[in-house]
């Protein structure tokens, strides 16, 4: 007979089933706080990425130009080596033999960009932005939104959209912001282009104002960051599309326009 007897037994096991619920119960917990002590890491990591995904798609589009270039340059040697006396032509081949092994190299990045640009897909412009400047909630009342809803799509892809976007209406904004003006957002579609308008607004009568509008078009691309610069202006050339700083009514705006 089991001199322990089954109260004890039963004791013991209701032990166990507390021990077990406890580990259960204290496991997300603990999970949870695991991830919190995590976040920053993660946080950086995702920067890092994102400043590494942009100038990749930056250095695509820069290869094609570069591309491009090359291959003007190796016609105009092949025309120049048929025009020079016999003695250069050799110096002239050797040239052309060096651009052909540059051109050689930036081969694959082409590739790559022609595979990557054959996956674009329409994407609506208006959600880009609302998306972008949406995250800057502590600044809603700072932004008027005039958003027209027969603005066609963009054939790209949401991520480089962003990677485009994100920069200028963010750059804006901390301009408006400076003067104690508002962002106004507006996208038109026109007969043959769709047309997207950043606006800083200031109150007439913040002196720094006036000047803020002098400024604006120079210091623009050169205060932000190298490498969204970059990003921004080869994808504004690969979308083909038309960025310029202009006024209307003493305000100054930034238009890109796109068909």
């Amino acid at each position: 007979m089991n001199s322990e007897g089954p109260g004890r037994s039963s004791f013991q096991g209701t032990l166990i089933s507390k021990e077990v619920a406890s580990e259960e119960k204290s496991g997300p917990v603990n999970d949870s706080e695991a991830l919190a002590n995590s976040l920053p890491d993660y946080k950086r990591e995702l920067e890092e990425l994102t400043k590494a995904a942009t100038l990749g798609m930056a250095s695509l589009a820069i290869a094609h130009e570069l591309g491009n270039c090359l291959n003007s340059m190796l016609l105009q040697a092949s025309i120049i080596e048929m025009q020079v006396p016999e003695e250069l032509k050799e110096k002239v081949a050797m040239i052309r033999a060096q651009g052909a092994q540059a051109a050689a190299v930036l081969r694959p990045l082409q590739r790559v960009r022609l595979t990557e640009k054959q996956s674009d897909y329409p994407v609506d412009i208006n959600s880009i932005v609302r998306q972008i400047l949406e995250e800057q909630k502590e600044h809603q009342d700072r932004i008027e939104w005039r958003l027209s809803r027969g603005v066609a799509a963009l054939q790209s892809t949401r991520s480089k959209c962003l990677q485009l976007f994100r920069p200028l209406c963010v750059e804006l904004l901390r301009q408006a912001l400076a003067i104690n003006g508002l962002l106004i957002v507006e996208t038109k579609a026109m007969t043959s282009e769709r047309e997207l308008t950043l606006t800083v607004a200031g109150p007439e009568s913040n002196p720094a104002n006036a000047r803020s509008h002098d400024v604006l078009s120079e210091v623009f691309l050169t205060e932000m960051d190298e490498i969204e610069r970059l990003s921004v202006q080869s994808l504004t050339k690969q979308h083909a599309m038309e960025m310029r700083f202009q006024k209307e009514a003493g305000r100054q705006q930034l238009v890109m326009r796109w068909q």
